[in-house]
């Protein structure tokens, strides 16, 4: 049975090792690991980073990630697993050129 997205409606992808255990372990390993990144840049410099609420249609986290582009350097997006972190890699660098540079695959290889 295809599984659908509580917020908008969309198909979601089921990983193999989908189940209670492994999605809590998943989100604990997330959150471990990504706030001291964020509270890095922030301390740094609160302007180069953009929180943004993606709990919407891939469109519409479209729309609030392309209003965060003003001359850019270095974007770093985060969110849990199956989040659409990927999804919306690809479209920036489709729309602006930029070299996507995946955290998950460069520590994995």
């Amino acid at each position: 049975q295809e599984m659908k997205d509580d917020v908008t409606g969309e198909a979601l992808i089921r990983r193999g090792d989908d189940n209670e255990e492994s999605l809590t372990k998943r989100l604990e390993a997330f959150a471990k690991q990504t706030k001291p990144v964020v509270d890095h840049y922030i301390n740094r410099d609160k302007s180069v980073v953009f929180p943004l609420d993606a709990n919407c249609k891939p469109d519409q986290v479209w729309a609030k990630i392309n209003a965060c582009f003003q001359s850019p350097k270095c974007i770093i997006l985060v969110g849990p697993p199956g989040a659409g972190k990927g999804t919306q890699c690809s479209r920036i660098v489709e729309e602006f050129g930029y070299v996507h540079l995946s955290a998950g695959d460069l520590l994995r290889a």
